[in-house]
């Protein structure tokens, strides 16, 4: 799946579907940086806005941490394989900025109606990028899953 290009800053986001469930799922989107920044690459898992069963089944989906025994928690992550890789355009051609297999994403954040598990976080200056999201393992619990690359602002506390 490719997305066409879009414009932003460091306030903007982008979210693109990625069906992660088959291996060989890609996504590949363009994107122009208007600010230097860092800028995060992330699964985000999609739910029923306010819908805590919802939210659970995506939770246990998406391995987010679960109690072990009393006052022992464990984050097992999602059993996925998935290689990032970020260019930047040049001069008719692509640089690549980085690049980046991470298994069993974690969850770093979670909303109303999402959970997000960051993948990389890159610094990037002004200019045109291309980002491609390939899922390298079968995942079969997370077919008909909604799940997208989305990226933004890294976000890194105060």
């Amino acid at each position: 799946m490719t997305a066409g290009c879009t414009a932003w800053s460091s306030n903007s986001s982008l979210t693109v579907p990625f069906p992660i469930g088959k291996i060989g799922a890609t996504v590949t989107t363009k994107f122009q940086v208007h600010e230097r920044q860092t800028y995060a690459f992330t699964v985000r898992y999609e739910y029923k806005k306010n819908d805590q069963v919802d939210r659970a089944r995506v939770w246990k989906l998406a391995g987010g941490s679960i109690r072990e025994s009393p006052g022992k928690w464990v984050e097992p992550g999602a059993p996925l394989k998935i290689r990032v890789n970020v260019s930047q355009q040049v001069d008719g051609g692509e640089r690549r900025v980085t690049e980046k297999i991470v298994e069993r994403p974690r969850l770093s954040s979670w909303g109303a109606a999402n959970l997000d598990a960051e993948l990389i976080a890159v610094t990037l200056a002004r200019g045109n990028y291309v980002v491609t999201a390939v899922s390298l393992d079968e995942a079969p619990s997370f077919v008909g899953a909604r799940t997208s690359l989305f990226i933004g602002r890294a976000y890194r506390g105060k």
